[in-house]
């Protein structure tokens, strides 16, 4: 089902899994943030099928001054999305919204962003892997990898979608592949 995360999640783990978040879709809301002290964080969501609304399997948006942050501290952030089979037609769906928010890690700690929309069955308007807008994903040495996937089916499909909009991938060290 949809798992809402409401109010901001800590873990004092320094080590291995510090927050994990598993279901069909994942919707963080303005301003909520997610934290450990070096333990990894994990979003899956998977088999999602949008409505005619047009929705986003996984949401970290935030607005104005009022950021959404995952930060491990070390530990490695890893969000993994996709649509299920038949999604209904007109809406713009996307893998991943990533608006107004900052994934965070620290030493060797990488981020990962999966987004598939291979699956959405969606034709008439846009199936997407990430539409990103003021978002920045920072690490020190650990590696940075976007591997995003529009929709086979979509008129309008795109794996990373910026819009006019605006992304950061920011490491000292790290490998940064798109």
């Amino acid at each position: 089902g949809v798992v809402n995360v409401d109010a901001n999640l800590t873990s004092a783990a320094t080590t291995g899994d510090g927050v994990v978040i598993q279901g069909q879709r994942i919707l963080q809301d303005n301003g909520v943030d997610t934290t450990t002290q070096g333990a990894d964080i994990s979003y899956t969501a998977a088999n999602f099928q949008s409505t005619a609304d047009g929705e986003s399997v996984v949401v970290i948006n935030g607005s104005g001054a009022n950021r959404s942050i995952l930060n491990a501290n070390g530990g490695d952030i890893t969000i993994n999305s996709s649509f299920g089979g038949t999604s209904a037609e007109g809406g713009s769906d996307r893998a991943i919204s990533f608006v107004t928010a900052d994934l965070i890690t620290s030493g060797s700690g990488s981020v990962s962003l999966i987004g598939d929309s291979t699956n959405n069955t969606n034709s008439s308007t846009t199936a997407w892997g990430m539409q990103a807008d003021d978002a920045t994903i920072q690490t020190v040495s650990g590696a940075i990898t976007l591997d995003t996937t529009g929709g086979k089916s979509s008129s309008n499909s795109r794996g990373l979608a910026l819009d006019s909009q605006s992304i950061q991938l920011l490491s000292s060290s790290g490998a940064i592949t798109v």
